[in-house]
């Protein structure tokens, strides 16, 4: 087994399938998804099966992928034959993914299910993180560096989570944006000033980690890791997140 995923089967304190919802994001990124299944085969990562009846079953593999589907090794106390569970695993970064599971193929030693459309991701963030106002914008340099207007959902000092008109292009993942611009509306906290927007220090860079297309909205989003060094920036930032978390009782730290 991969030094990489020792302890990854669910140890004491480690049971995110007691996490709540809201604490995972979720990625239909499908390349993105290809390239982590791959990598938890290549790796010999560890999977715990969790029945939507609260059975937990640990020490499993993914054995292959083959024609869009997984072949999971059927773990020996696997009772009975669920119509729904959800699959949990711990990525390169050793970060808890899961994905739902459905219309599952069984025989003696494998469970075999189609390829996932959708991963969550637990977010174990070091940096509260609120949505912002209606109304938030960032100026962001794309890849060609012209500059682009997009639109920020929630924020963190460690990054944020953007959209932007498909008619203006689209991020791809892992690729890098510069010269990030932040600016919150006129009366987003509690301490802005008249009619002026609230811009917060520039970040240098930001890197794509996630994308998906918002099934309300059409629109899609983007999730952004910061890239930056300077603590003066960490810290506006962070205020600006605790003026936010403060200003709206229902805005609880994500």
């Amino acid at each position: 087994m991969s030094d990489e995923f020792s302890g990854g089967s669910g140890t004491e304190g480690e049971r995110p399938w007691l996490d709540r919802e809201s604490r995972f994001s979720k990625s239909e990124d499908q390349a993105f998804i290809a390239r982590s299944m791959q990598y938890v085969k290549d790796h010999h990562g560890i999977l715990t099966l969790v029945s939507d009846c609260g059975g937990v079953y640990q020490e499993s593999l993914l054995i292959n992928i083959e024609h869009g589907a997984l072949l999971i090794d059927k773990p020996l106390e696997w009772a009975g034959e669920p119509d729904s569970f959800r699959i949990f695993f711990r990525d390169r970064r050793r970060i808890w993914n899961y994905f739902p599971v459905s219309g599952v193929s069984y025989s003696p030693f494998a469970l075999t299910v189609a390829m996932p459309e959708e991963l969550h991701c637990q977010q174990r963030r070091a940096c509260p993180r609120v949505m912002v106002p209606p109304g938030t914008r960032a100026l962001v340099k794309n890849g060609s560096q012209a500059m682009a207007t997009v639109f920020v959902h929630d924020l963190s000092a460690a990054g944020m989570l953007m959209c932007n008109d498909p008619a203006e292009g689209e991020y791809a993942t892992d690729s890098i944006i510069n010269d990030i611009v932040v600016s919150l509306p006129a009366g987003g906290t509690a301490h802005g000033e008249g009619n002026v927007r609230k811009v917060l220090p520039l970040i240098g860079q930001g890197r794509i980690v996630r994308s998906y297309l918002d099934k309300e909205t059409q629109r899609p989003c983007y999730g952004v890791s910061f890239q930056y060094e300077s603590v003066y920036v960490k810290e506006t930032i962070n205020q600006i997140v605790s003026e936010v978390a403060s200003d709206d009782g229902r805005n609880d730290f994500l």
